[in-house]
């Protein structure tokens, strides 16, 4: 059973801490009814979206594709060529970031940053890192889940290219 009195501490702590962080918070600019990236509510109450933060890699490839379909011979293929590289299939879905606590997620979003965009920022330096490392200009990866995660994909690198693979 929970003392009531821990409670209303609990609660009066938690209280004053958000004051707090106001108190030493920037000020927030609304302009045209836009609020800036650091509000945590827009003015339509919805939560926090982080704008798109500059990508290392502008425009990879993606091979989309079924399983059992070719793709890995394409993939060894186009690894051949001196100026692509086609990594083994990188399943950039199943990287993910994991935001323990309310205070991070605050942190994050201090530096515009949520939890998807920490995300793509992640995928986009493991493509950055395996390009650097080839030598090559252009990285294609040719993973089949990525059909079910390509509207994510998009919003991740939005001058990505794609391709089907038919068999």
């Amino acid at each position: 059973m929970r003392d009531p009195r821990m409670s209303a501490i609990g609660k009066g702590l938690k209280r004053r801490g958000r004051l707090m962080a106001e108190a030493v918070r920037p000020p927030r600019r609304i302009l045209d009814g836009v609020p800036s990236p650091r509000s945590p509510e827009g003015t339509d109450g919805l939560p926090y979206v982080a704008p798109p933060a500059p990508r290392l890699v502008d425009s990879p490839v993606f091979v989309l594709s079924s399983v059992r379909s070719g793709s890995t011979l394409l993939r060894v293929l186009l690894n051949s060529h001196s100026q692509i590289r086609a990594p083994h299939e990188m399943h950039l879905r199943t990287v993910h970031v994991h935001l323990p606590r309310d205070f991070t997620a605050e942190a994050m979003r201090a530096l515009e940053l949520d939890k998807d965009e920490l995300e793509h920022a992640l995928w986009d330096r493991l493509l950055h890192l395996e390009l650097t490392r080839s030598g090559k200009r252009i990285i294609v990866d040719k993973t089949p889940p990525n059909t079910l995660v390509w509207p994510r994909l998009h919003r991740c690198w939005p001058s990505a290219r794609y391709r089907t693979l038919a068999h």
